[in-house]
């Protein structure tokens, strides 16, 4: 881990995030497709349920963001750019763009709620979330799932040719993740 310091310093912090970033979304995520999602109609000022197929939409983004992490981690401790994380990162691109593009109006919702009412810590990630949709014209919000897909769909399209390779970065990037759970 010294090593990694001393080569990248504070651009570590980058990786660090995404990873940080990408567990936590998974565990809320993967709370939400257990759960329902929350269930606040009868609060207050709760506009919004989330339903299932809003969770295992995030689930096929959450799938592909797991590949891509245990890919980035295969990356870093072998210094090769890994098709792994393109592959898995183009299977998040299609599924946050069927989120925006099936469910957009409930995570905006969602995200207007919880920015009032959520845990509060996360207050203002969910506000800073309902800024950036507000900013946005109808015309970029209805463009944006659709460049999802399609750049996701180009990027599985050319990682298919390095499924091998790809498959090879999540059982590195997974061994690397046991070892540094079985060390602490």
């Amino acid at each position: 881990m010294m090593g990694l310091i001393e080569r990248y310093g504070v651009f570590l912090a980058i990786p660090v995030l995404f990873i940080v970033v990408g567990i936590s979304m998974f565990v809320n995520i993967a709370w939400g497709l257990l759960t329902g999602g929350p269930r606040a109609f009868r609060e207050p000022g709760a506009p919004y349920l989330y339903d299932r197929f809003y969770y295992l939409l995030f689930l096929v983004a959450m799938i592909g963001w797991t590949f891509a992490l245990l890919s980035f981690s295969s990356g870093i401790e072998t210094g090769e750019a890994g098709f792994g994380f393109l592959l898995g990162w183009g299977v998040c691109a299609i599924g946050i763009g069927g989120v925006f593009f099936l469910r957009g109006d409930m995570m905006l919702r969602g995200a207007r709620y919880l920015a009032d009412n959520g845990f509060w810590p996360f207050r203002i990630f969910h506000r800073m979330q309902v800024m950036q949709f507000e900013r946005q014209s109808s015309i970029v919000l209805k463009l944006v799932p659709v460049v999802f897909v399609v750049v996701g769909i180009g990027v599985i399209l050319f990682s298919l040719f390095h499924i091998p390779a790809a498959l090879s970065d999540v059982k590195t990037g997974t061994q690397i993740l046991v070892n540094a759970v079985t060390a602490s």
